[in-house]
Order: structure tokens, then C-alpha cells, then sequence
């Protein structure tokens, strides 16, 4: 063990990528069958991103007035704005290479 290393008491990583796909598989089976479930889903799925992109699509989110809670009735405007949200996060994402990704490389690596 390095000086700087800390034993735990967990043997691996959380493999929040799959934990991620297979959200996304809900979310887009809830969006035809429960609009109710859809907007928490992709309210969940924010949740569950990276700190940087979690900020930014929260901000989105309120911008766009969409904070709901309990069982508010969710209307086709509200599911175009949550379509509209779940791009948006998606975009970040891609932005941000961990999704699509392009194979590019900071400068100096091998």
C-alpha cells in the first residue's frame, strides 16, 4: 500500500455506467406508458450524473419550471419540456465525452 492509499472496506467500483443504461431503458419505456414516472425518471437520471453536468441541468430545470412534486397531473407541455430536459442533459453529456464518445485525447497523452 502507497503512503497515500486508504484501506476500505469495498472491494470494487459502483458501475454507475450500467446503473445509468439501464435507467435510461426505464425512462424511455415510461415515457409511452407513465408520463407520472417519465418526469421523475429523468429527474432521477439528473440526479444520478456527474456533479458538473448535475448543476447545469438542475439550473435547466428550474429555468424551465418543471420542479414538481407528488402526483401534479403532467400535461403535454410539461412532457415536451421533460423531452426537452433529457436532450439537453444528453447534449452535456456528450459534451463532456462520456457519452458518444469521439476518441479524442488532451494533448500529451499516449
Amino acid at each position: 500500500m502507497t503512503p497515500d492509499s486508504k484501506k476500505t472496506n469495498y472491494s470494487g467500483l459502483i458501475n454507475q455506467e450500467g446503473i445509468l443504461v439501464a435507467h435510461i431503458n426505464h425512462m424511455a419505456v415510461y415515457r409511452d406508458s407513465n408520463i407520472n414516472q417519465y418526469a421523475s425518471s429523468i429527474e432521477t437520471f439528473i440526479i444520478m450524473c456527474p456533479k458538473n453536468i448535475r448543476d447545469e441541468a438542475m439550473n435547466k430545470l428550474r429555468e424551465l419550471g418543471l420542479r414538481r412534486g407528488g402526483t401534479i397531473k403532467i400535461n403535454d407541455k410539461d412532457q415536451r419540456a421533460y423531452d426537452d430536459l433529457w436532450i439537453y442533459t444528453n447534449e452535456l453529456l456528450e459534451k463532456n465525452n462520456l457519452i458518444f464518445k469521439t476518441g479524442t485525447y488532451l494533448i500529451g497523452h499516449d
